[in-house]
């Protein structure tokens, strides 16, 4: 089927690249090399596809700490507007709705969730908001009143 694909679309002047091509199997399938034009496919174990970590078996756990690594690279981003007393609070929000919770929550509809994960991302959000506001722990501010 894969030779049958890349002579098609070499018909209509297209060509496979084989540096972005990946083979991802289940367990119970053989580990055959695919080919196409004489050269290896490579097989993985995992790989991302379109900002979603794509493994078998698939680990949203794994996907989940991912998201929650690029909120935090994004909220260190823009760490001195999050952290400065000369900014209203309303346009830290904002800032923070627009750039650090979709960068969380992407793909966030195919996640199954448990209960453990489904407190990670929210979990994370708090202690942005807490940094946002320079509490610490030891001050006790709860998180509703946050």
């Amino acid at each position: 089927m894969v030779k049958e694909l890349a002579a098609a679309s070499l018909q209509v002047g297209l060509k496979i690249n084989i540096k972005k091509t990946k083979l991802l199997a289940n367990c119970c399938s053989g580990r055959t090399p695919i080919k196409i034009y004489r050269k290896e496919i490579a097989q993985v174990d995992k790989f991302v596809y379109l900002g979603q970590l794509i493994s078998f078996p698939r680990d949203h756990m794994r996907e989940i700490r991912r998201r929650i690594q690029a909120g935090w690279n994004a909220f260190r981003k823009y760490r001195q507007l999050f952290t400065t007393q000369k900014i209203a609070m309303k346009h830290k929000r904002r800032l923070f709705n627009m750039c650090i919770v979709p960068s969380i929550l992407y793909g966030a509809e195919t996640w199954a969730l448990t209960k453990a994960a489904e407190t990670r991302p929210t979990t994370t959000q708090r202690w942005m908001e807490r940094r946002m506001i320079r509490a610490q722990l030891i001050d006790c501010i709860s998180n509703k009143r946050l």
